[in-house]
């Protein structure tokens, strides 16, 4: 049984892709594994404790807004620009908002629900300039500035 959940896991990642060609981050899911015992119904309650605590914890986090992404990493492919940049975890991020400078004002060109996201309309020999925010249950602040040269 836990093979074969492991193998929907991995299909799912390999087929799956998000807005843009962007790849989904499929994340396992959490499954506890109950050893017998004559007190099955203490797991349970134990389990259930802990789902609750989780949840609060949680909860804390997605009333505030998110903090703005790092570790941001341009990349120039050729025909395209992949940047990506460290995940915010426990956040509540909802997405992330992907912003291009274009005549001195920062616009959206894209949202992604991964931490990555491909521009595709670029030009070559042109300096390229963008900022990242994560969106929860409100919008936190951009991130650092990220620059990138495209080639000839």
């Amino acid at each position: 049984m836990m093979v074969l959940a492991s193998a929907v896991v991995i299909l799912m990642s390999i087929v799956s892709c998000g807005r843009r060609g962007d790849p989904l981050l499929v994340s396992p899911v959490n499954e506890i594994i109950y050893e017998e015992s004559t007190d099955e119904g203490r797991e349970m309650d134990a389990h259930h404790d802990m789902t609750e605590e989780v949840l609060a914890d949680q909860e804390v986090q997605i009333d505030s807004a998110p903090d703005a992404p790092s570790g941001l990493i341009a990349v120039y492919t050729g025909g395209s620009i992949v940047i990506t940049w460290d995940e915010l975890i426990g956040q509540g991020v909802r997405k992330y908002r992907v912003f291009r400078i274009e005549k001195d004002t920062y616009t959206v060109v894209g949202e992604s629900i991964t931490p990555a996201f491909t521009d595709k309309s670029i030009e070559r020999d042109k300096t390229y300039r963008y900022r990242i925010s994560a969106v929860g249950s409100s919008e936190g602040p951009a991130s650092e500035e990220i620059r990138i040269i495209t080639e000839k």
